[in-house]
């Protein structure tokens, strides 16, 4: 009886009050401005060069000089990194399975480069958007424990890179070190990228939600009613319009990175009826392809939110 009733007590204190339970429904509720709920994300992003636009006050946003630099010091590894790869091309060190297996990596650097070319590129547009997203008072649903997913990034990233670069079976030992670099590069600002952009498309869905409780709750329209809306339509289809201008290529790139990977899995798999062919290979390729493939889910995933918000 002790027993059940030190149990009981156990339950009656981590039982939630009504007033604790309003609070924390409130707070999970609460939304906060885009800028201020994304600020974890741009600190990241600009460390890694690709964030360059700052606030210089309210409603007002302008591209940073300082943030610059690390797009800058990016560039310079770009340079660096097609360096590399212009020399391993230009040795001829690459036997055939091996040339096409680091395909993809190549690839990624120069998506990479890209990147960052279209970011300088369009950073007056990125200035732009964000000041109409605060003039508008764009905001999102307050979220905890956002550092959570950078680091599963990171150690993917991280293990990816020593995966390709420990065995001499996909690159040369001579030239494992100077290809840690652009394989890390390669695998983790594509996917620091995704991030960044579906902070952008996560604002959109919220404000279609807002809107379509708004209408819903409406019981009696009248034409200053329908003029409001309209407004709030009109608003939303155009921070939708932005984001597909700026951040369309992205999705371009990882469709085709999607079929390239499969079908590299696809060549590994050949390459086991042969001498060569290793079930080390196929396991480092699936891993690229499952993590391409994820990325392919979260943007559909999006899409199918946006889809779902506007309906």
């Amino acid at each position: 009886m002790r027993i059940l009733k030190l149990i009981e007590f156990c339950r009656s204190k981590l039982r939630p009050t009504g007033n604790a339970s309003t609070a924390r429904d409130s707070s999970q509720n609460e939304e906060r401005p885009f800028w201020e709920e994304n600020k974890f994300i741009h600190t990241v992003a600009t460390a890694l060069g690709l964030h360059i636009i700052t606030r210089t006050g309210p409603k007002c946003y302008a591209v940073s000089l300082w943030k610059l630099l690390p797009t800058c010091a990016y560039m310079l590894g770009n340079v660096y990194t097609f360096s590399v790869i212009g020399y391993i091309l230009y040795m001829n060190v690459l036997s055939t399975y091996q040339l096409v297996l680091m395909f993809p990596t190549f690839c990624n650097c120069g998506s990479c480069c890209y990147s960052f070319i279209l970011i300088l590129k369009r950073s007056g547009q990125m200035a732009k958007y964000f000041t109409i997203i605060d003039e508008e008072g764009a905001a999102i649903r307050k979220t905890r424990y956002k550092p959570i997913w950078f680091f599963p990034m990171l150690i993917y990233s991280t293990v990816f890179t020593a995966m390709l670069v420990v065995s001499d079976k996909i690159i040369p030992s001579e030239y494992s070190c100077a290809m840690i670099y652009p394989t890390f590069t390669g695998t983790f600002m594509p996917a620091f990228l995704d991030i960044y952009i579906f902070s952008f498309i996560r604002m959109i869905i919220s404000s279609l939600e807002k809107l379509g409780r708004s209408v819903q709750n409406t019981k009696h329209w009248t034409e200053e009613t329908v003029i409001s809306v309209a407004k709030k339509w009109i608003r939303i289809h155009g921070f939708l319009d932005t984001s597909n201008k700026i951040f369309s290529y992205v999705l371009h790139v990882r469709l085709v990175m999607f079929i390239l990977k499969g079908m590299l899995f696809m060549y590994s798999l050949s390459l086991m009826k042969e001498d060569i062919g290793d079930p080390y290979l196929v396991t480092v390729t699936i891993s690229g392809v499952n993590e391409v493939t994820l990325r392919i889910f979260l943007i559909c995933k999006l899409g199918n939110d946006v889809v779902r918000a506007i309906s």
